[in-house]
């Protein structure tokens, strides 16, 4: 019995070690830029991700200049789709605010990192900043090569666990970015701003290739993407919305604004504050 699997012990030692390679290719980074609200890290090409995945890849190049309007004239405008119990939900992929936040250290980095290394950006952002609300993040990695400029996000928009010990270092603990397929709830909102990556037989769909002339034609608008969701550069205007949460979760969330708002600007005492706060959340 036992030598019957004794021939498959080295194809499972083979697989193991590819794996942990790949996984020590993402962890291995170098950090460039830690923020409260964005860390910046470096990647070896060569080691992330495995050889497999770079055939599908152009030739790597130094990227091009990009000024930090122009990375929020083109990060600003992305949206992204994602499946959910309530429908199809489509978000900014990052907020404006948000990419205003990173884009000077980004630039700077694109400008200085070298032609062999990708760039990975980890976002942190609440756009509500409500007694309710959470941080969200987004993990993207990016470089430039002889196909365009390429954006493959791992997460997007994705609830930062909440630390009971409040260790805030470990917000930029985030699962390695498939190069191979996106998450099955995941996608790019479509555009023929960018192409997605074709990886074999399929598309990636949170994987976007701006070609040149693509890039230079939204660099050559003349506003930046605004703070309303509806409006982007990348989204068909046919796209659904989503139902989102239902109605009452909307109200005891707009209750909850209005009540801290008052306690902020001195209306009510802290009591007065906590007795309200609770009286809300009981009648919901």
């Amino acid at each position: 019995m036992r030598s019957a699997f004794r021939p498959y012990w080295p194809l499972a030692l083979l697989l193991t070690f590819t794996f942990q390679s790949c996984m020590g290719g993402f962890y291995s980074r170098e950090n460039k830029i830690l923020d409260n609200y964005f860390a910046i890290y470096t990647l070896e090409s060569e080691d992330y991700p495995d050889e497999e995945l770079q055939a599908y890849m152009g030739e790597q190049q130094k990227f091009p200049s990009m000024k930090p309007s122009d990375l929020i004239q083109i990060l600003g405008g992305l949206k992204f789709r994602k499946e959910s119990l309530w429908g199809s939900d489509v978000r900014p992929v990052f907020y404006p605010a948000e990419v205003e936040r990173f884009a000077t250290a980004l630039s700077r980095t694109m400008k200085n990192v070298e032609e062999n290394k990708r760039i990975l950006l980890i976002s942190r952002f609440d756009p509500d900043e409500s007694v309710l609300s959470r941080m969200e993040r987004t993990s993207l990695v990016m470089w430039y090569d002889t196909n365009g400029l390429n954006l493959v996000f791992g997460e997007i928009k994705e609830p930062v666990p909440y630390d009971d010990f409040l260790t805030e270092d470990t917000w930029t603990e985030v699962l390695p970015v498939s190069f191979r397929k996106a998450y099955p709830d995941l996608s790019l909102v479509s555009s023929n701003a960018f192409e997605y990556k074709r990886v074999g037989d399929y598309d990636h769909h949170t994987w976007a290739v701006l070609a040149d002339a693509s890039r230079q034609s939204l660099l050559d608008r003349k506003e930046a993407p605004g703070f309303d969701a509806s409006e982007s550069y990348f989204t068909d205007t046919s796209e659904p919305k989503g139902g989102g949460p239902p109605e009452s979760e909307q109200t005891l969330s707009e209750r909850l604004k209005q009540l801290e708002k008052a306690r902020k600007d001195g209306l009510i005492t802290e009591q007065e504050y906590k007795d309200k706060r609770a009286e809300i959340l009981d009648s919901f």
